[in-house]
């Protein structure tokens, strides 16, 4: 399953991964796969038993995404921590993206590449 903003980049790491000789890296097939808007994540997760919604975070990467659940729960991946907004200062895009995750009320945020924030 891929966001459509994800589809224009989801081959852009293949030829890093593919040098590397340990991993056994097998490109994703954009043919095979379901591509759904943000727009109707909200539909396609229900259908799972999901109540939440996938919204595009893109300041970290044009392809970042982050699910947002019903219960306030967050996990927003690579998206630089709300603590270090001071220090992107001038970084517009960080900003946005903060707002529309703190516009969903998140009681708890979970991060790629850092603890937990519980709000």
């Amino acid at each position: 399953m891929l966001i459509d903003t994800q589809k224009p980049h989801i081959h852009f790491a293949d030829e890093i991964f593919r040098r590397d000789k340990r991993l056994d890296y097998e490109s994703v097939n954009t043919d095979h796969s379901i591509i759904i808007s943000s727009k109707n994540s909200r539909e396609f997760l229900e259908n799972m038993g999901i109540e939440g919604e996938i919204v595009s975070t893109p300041s970290h990467s044009e392809d970042s995404i982050s699910l947002i659940l019903n219960n306030g729960t967050c996990f927003v991946g690579d998206l630089e921590p709300i603590e270090y907004l001071e220090v992107y200062i001038h970084n517009d895009k960080l900003k946005k993206d903060w707002q529309l995750v703190m516009s969903y009320h998140p009681k708890i945020i979970y991060y790629a590449h850092a603890n937990e924030k519980i709000l």
